[in-house]
């Protein structure tokens, strides 16, 4: 068992995977990562039809006791409107990191979110 050995589980879920999919494992898992774009390449434009898969994760994660992140087309607009609907982490990338000048600085700024 992962939670035995003090670790923590997580979940991927595809913009394709529906909550119903993955329901029945929830109770395992610690975290639960949603693709807002298509998983393999890098600068995709955030999917935006996924902002109601987001909100039903959200309306459950009290009941199955995980926390959410979010990958793709992270932006800091998108941190900022995320985060205030339950979203606890953010994988950065094209969209909020590279590209964007001292990385240190970035960060710092990007945390203030």
């Amino acid at each position: 068992n992962i939670h035995k050995c003090g670790k923590k589980t997580g979940l991927a879920i595809n913009p394709a995977t529906s909550f119903e999919t993955v329901k029945s494992i929830l109770p395992i898992v610690d975290y639960v990562m949603i693709m807002t774009v298509s998983p393999g390449f890098a600068g995709q434009s955030y999917l935006g039809y996924i902002d109601e898969k987001i909100e039903e994760f959200v309306r459950n994660c009290e009941r199955y006791q995980y926390e959410i992140v979010v990958d793709g087309g992270i932006s800091k607009e998108r941190i900022k409107q995320l985060n205030h609907r339950g979203v606890k982490g953010f994988v950065l990338g094209t969209s909020a990191l590279f590209g964007k000048g001292d990385y240190i600085q970035t960060m710092e700024n990007l945390r203030k979110l």
